[in-house]
């Protein structure tokens, strides 16, 4: 999810930065038309791939700032139990989804099994 989360602001910053270059004519001697948000976006993810996950997503971290160090991997984070209720290896855009379903509360986990004292959700 972390690297997923870097694509996305590096994203925002290319475009923002592309707009500012093209409106300042900087760009015009290498592009014959000003690159699209298409253009851009493909450069980070498929086009399908960034509107079903990333633009569907993302833009709706700010309402939670738990999260937001914890996609960035801060010292200061949240545990993984603390922030999504259970302890997963690894973390997909499905169980992000979910938790922002949940209004940031956590993960819903109909069976539980315990694994090694870590909670893993037997949800796909």
């Amino acid at each position: 999810m972390g690297y997923a989360w870097w694509k996305y602001n590096a994203f925002l910053i290319a475009s923002k930065t592309c707009n500012v270059l093209w409106d300042s004519r900087k760009l015009h001697g290498g592009f014959d038309r000003k690159p699209t948000q298409a253009d851009i976006i493909s450069v980070f993810k498929g086009k399908s791939q960034w509107h079903l996950r990333y633009q569907k997503a993302f833009p709706r971290v700010s309402g939670y700032p738990t999260m937001v160090p914890w996609l960035e991997n801060d010292e200061d984070k949240l545990s993984d139990v603390e922030l999504w209720r259970i302890s997963k290896p690894v973390y997909g855009f499905s169980d992000f989804l979910e938790w922002l379903a949940n209004n940031g509360e956590g993960l819903i986990v109909d069976t539980v099994e315990q694994q090694g004292g870590h909670a893993y959700s037997s949800n796909p």
